[in-house]
């Protein structure tokens, strides 16, 4: 299964001003999971590591909102919630 998620509004967010400082965001994005495309708010934080800038959040989503099956063993069905979860390393181009 195929995923891609495109921020809609850069603007709103922040960059860390100093190495030790933690910058929350939430900022509305689209999500793209098997095909089917869906507004999401993405939380997360972003802080300066070494050279880059490090990013982690997480999107909450429902798997039928994306046409994606629950998995099944035994009989059993996964729950429809789940998590993406993503962290980031942005650093400088070059060598």
């Amino acid at each position: 299964v195929g995923s891609e998620m495109c921020i809609r509004d850069r603007a709103t967010l922040e960059l860390p001003a100093a190495p030790e400082e933690l910058v929350p965001f939430a900022v509305p994005a689209e999500l793209t999971i098997h095909g089917v495309t869906q507004p999401v708010t993405v939380d997360g934080e972003g802080q300066w590591i070494d050279d880059g800038l490090e990013v982690v959040g997480a999107v909450d989503i429902t798997l039928s909102q994306f046409g994606v099956e629950r998995p099944s063993l035994a009989g059993r069905s996964a729950r429809d919630e789940a998590v993406v979860e993503f962290k980031l390393r942005f650093v400088p181009a070059g060598g």
